[in-house]
């Protein structure tokens, strides 16, 4: 903009053009402020599934949640997709050293799929508010068993 063209956004002029400057430079800093959440969160997530032996959506979905501010659904998908990428780069990594039981690996995972697509079925039916709480209560629960086994071990 010139000095003294309206603002097409506000029909005001503006003199020095720092205005137009400002909001040219909110999304660079958004962008940056949400690269370095998204680059925390994955150190974070990739931390406690190193030092606890567990990850999957138990540690990525609260952290895409809670950090991001994903809504459950994506976060919920984008959790699927980072497991699917680990999960892929593990195998890799472990093909040739590791033996694998295929006779488990094969029914456990069909037997999973197909569980997976009927309980997308049934969230698909419910509030989002419903699924979102009892994948909190599903936390809880395993906080709760992890925390009582350990203790009386």
């Amino acid at each position: 903009l010139h000095d003294d063209e309206p603002d097409p956004s506000t029909g005001s002029t503006s003199r020095t053009g720092t205005a137009q400057l400002t909001r040219a430079a909110a999304p660079a800093r958004s962008r940056t402020g949400t690269a370095a959440k998204v680059v925390i969160a994955g150190l974070l997530v990739g931390f406690l599934t190193g030092f606890l032996g567990v990850g999957g959506g138990f540690v990525i979905v609260p952290a895409l949640v809670i950090v991001l501010d994903l809504p459950m659904p994506v976060a919920v998908g984008t959790s699927l997709l980072i497991i699917a990428i680990n999960s892929a780069a593990s195998l890799a990594a472990r093909t040739g050293h590791a033996h694998f039981d295929w006779t488990i690996i094969i029914p456990f995972t069909l037997a999973a799929m197909a569980a997976s697509l009927a309980g997308k079925k049934i969230a698909d039916r419910l509030p989002q508010t419903v699924t979102t709480r009892a994948f909190a209560v599903l936390i809880l629960a395993v906080a709760a068993y992890t925390a009582g086994h350990t203790l009386l071990t």
